[in-house]
């Protein structure tokens, strides 16, 4: 959808780019990103003569799977660190039922589990920084390629739509940023000096926790921003209606389509004005006042819930089958 967004190209998800440097994760990235944008209408070839395109895309979206790819596969060891930890005895000691022998040796010592927490916080800050660098390249005029100044629908003299959730995403990418720092390499001698090395897997799986909490933050605001950027491009191809409710269905890509639909039918979320926000004829029968938090934490919540996964694996079923 960022792609979409930015008008980029999908040229940075050819195979062969992949293929002549093909780190499992990249390659595993640029197949899915390109078959996701599969039927989009929004991308720019690169091969206009039009002197003012962009010969290439910006970093965020060019290097997307270079970005990605070692994440994949730091999750992919992360998942198999911990399946073998969860299937595991870790009693001290132990007894081997086909000798009778008791044993004494260390398998309760986490560390596996330090390694799997810290790549998996690590992975969420690279999510989050690719992100961030996504979101306000769409916000800030000078890199949105045509977009308005903080993606308002209104006159840019007197609407900063976005502005609020621009400062709030760049918070957070700090915050992520901080929950990346490793914890294992902060491991005190405990119990008089019994415990020479501890783990800290809790405390890093705790950080790890917290580290999710933030990514999907940062992500429900981007797809709050990718959507009314995505109209914002509709409007642009078919011109500003009376009822100012376009739709992009038309314009975007399979995935897109499928996450756009989810943000905008499912979840109610129209695109945003300054006239549809804090206004009292918009209130709900409840009395809630439609605001860009009350919008943000719908698509929070269906992070956090799983609902929103749904949405992506159909995706990813579609694109395999």
């Amino acid at each position: 959808m960022s792609v979409e967004a930015l008008r980029g190209s999908d040229e940075s998800f050819e195979p062969f780019i992949a293929r002549v440097r093909p780190h499992p994760g990249q390659v595993d990235s640029a197949r899915n990103i390109k078959a996701f944008l599969t039927g989009s209408q929004l991308l720019n070839r690169h091969d206009s003569q039009n002197v003012a395109t962009l010969r290439q895309d910006r970093y965020s979206l060019r290097t997307a799977s270079q970005w990605i790819g070692p994440v994949l596969e730091d999750f992919a060891l992360a998942y198999d660190q911990l399946t073998v930890e969860l299937n595991s005895v870790t009693d001290n000691p132990l007894v081997d039922p086909e000798t009778g022998r008791v044993l004494h040796g260390g398998n309760f010592q986490a560390r596996a589990v330090t390694s799997a927490a810290e790549k998996l916080r690590q992975g969420l800050q690279s999510i989050g920084r690719m992100l961030f660098t996504q979101c306000t390249e769409m916000i800030n005029p000078a890199t949105s390629w045509g977009l308005p100044p903080n993606l308002c629908s209104d006159d840019p003299n007197d609407s900063f739509l976005f502005k609020g959730l621009d400062v709030v995403v760049a918070g957070l990418t700090s915050e992520l940023g901080f929950l990346a720092n490793p914890v294992g390499s902060h491991v005190q001698t405990a119990e008089m000096g019994n415990q020479a090395l501890n783990s800290l897997a809790l405390v890093s799986a705790r950080y790890t926790l917290e580290a999710v909490d933030v990514l999907s933050q940062i992500a429900s605001a981007h797809l709050l921003a990718l959507c009314q950027a995505l109209d914002l491009r509709t409007i642009e191809i078919e011109g500003r209606k009376d009822d100012v409710s376009p739709d992009a269905t038309p314009y975007i890509g399979r995935a897109s389509q499928r996450m756009y639909r989810f943000i905008r039918k499912d979840l109610g979320i129209p695109f945003l004005g300054e006239a549809k926000l804090a206004s009292t004829e918009a209130a709900t029968p409840d009395g809630v006042t439609p605001s860009m938090g009350l919008y943000n934490t719908r698509v929070y919540e269906s992070i956090r819930s799983g609902r929103l996964y749904d949405v992506v694996l159909e995706s990813l079923q579609e694109m395999k089958a």
